[in-house]
């Protein structure tokens, strides 16, 4: 992994800005996986991980 990183920081502006597209970081496959976290959350594949954040906010809630 160090040998990655050395040879990316030896590259030139340029270099570096074609290995980004080549890769498609941030691209189609960033889409692709916003798409998929939305359709899980819709799904309710992420609800237990709400519950301790539920149960905390009504703990610290003012009641009447």
């Amino acid at each position: 992994m160090q040998e990655i990183k050395t040879a990316i920081e030896q590259l030139s502006l340029e270099e570096r800005a074609v290995l980004l597209r080549q890769g498609d970081y941030g691209g189609q496959a960033a889409h692709d996986r916003d798409r998929q976290v939305r359709a899980d959350a819709a799904a309710g594949k992420f609800a237990r991980l709400n519950y301790p954040v539920a149960e905390r906010l009504c703990a610290t809630r003012v009641r009447p």
